[in-house]
């Protein structure tokens, strides 16, 4: 192919993923292969999850070096997506030949729990601290992190203790503890099913929760916005959302209580 070629290839692909993939549904498998291998790894994993079903169990029925590369560097959503199409047997056994690494885990956890369960859905991008760390050592492991990242405060056994309020810590103290910034919010359990978990009333006063195991160790965080993605994708079982519209109207309601807390704070004397 020319560089023109390429280009145009690329520019199509990243401009519409699910559109480049309808084009390509009805290439061989070969053929799929060979075009996918002219992309970036993480914008063929973006194509290859917008594929019929079909021709994602054919173009993963092996797994070699490249298509492992397309799950390592793929979109976690679009690695989801194709992790999924494949015969459940063989999900987890493709996901444990990737490199040790966050994907694996977060994809592992994924596959682990059931998919009506909020476990399934939770992600570990989150700074994990000890309530017992100095605050100034707490602040440069902020600094050198991602930023944005929650942060979640652990007590010595590695259970959860709450979550720290990192721009307050920031702005205090260096020689400060870090007990008067954690907010001892009462995490998510794992197990407990999407559908339930949107009920939380702390839902009023935070974006993210901690999410954590039946011994309450810390497995990771979810936002208000992906638990509400979730419950579009996996409807409980017991509670069916019968369609996008319903999780809209669970999204009007955090969000009036929302607007209801801040005019109640305001209107304090």
């Amino acid at each position: 192919m020319t560089n023109e070629g390429s280009a145009l290839l690329l520019d199509f692909a990243r401009k519409d993923p699910i559109a480049f993939a309808m084009s390509i549904e009805d290439f061989s498998i070969e053929e799929i292969a060979e075009t996918l291998n002219n992309l970036p790894n993480k914008l063929a994993a973006s194509v290859i999850a917008g594929l019929s079903a079909s021709k994602i169990r054919l173009l993963m029925s092996e797994v070699d070096a490249k298509r492992l590369s397309w799950l390592a560097d793929g979109a976690l959503e679009d690695v989801k997506v194709i992790l999924v199409r494949l015969p459940e047997g063989r999900r987890k056994s493709t996901v444990r030949k990737l490199a040790n690494g966050s994907q694996k885990v977060t994809l592992l956890r994924f596959l682990s729990y059931p998919k009506h369960s909020l476990g399934r859905y939770v992600s570990n991008e989150v700074i994990l601290v000890q309530a017992s760390m100095p605050t100034d050592e707490v602040i440069a492991l902020i600094k050198d992190s991602k930023p944005g990242l929650p942060v979640v405060v652990v007590k010595k056994n590695g259970k959860y203790a709450g979550i720290l309020d990192a721009r307050r810590v920031l702005e205090g103290k260096p020689n400060a503890s870090i007990d008067k910034f954690i907010d001892t919010v009462e995490p998510l359990r794992a197990e407990a099913a999407l559908v339930d978990t949107m009920e939380v009333e702390d839902w009023r006063r935070h974006s993210i929760l901690a999410a954590v195991d039946h011994e309450d160790h810390v497995l990771g965080v979810i936002s208000r916005e992906n638990l509400l993605s979730s419950l579009a994708l996996a409807p409980s079982p017991t509670k069916t959302l019968d369609s996008v519209l319903a999780v809209f109207q669970l999204y009007v309601k955090v969000l009036a209580s929302l607007v209801n807390s801040v005019f109640q704070i305001r209107s304090k004397p």
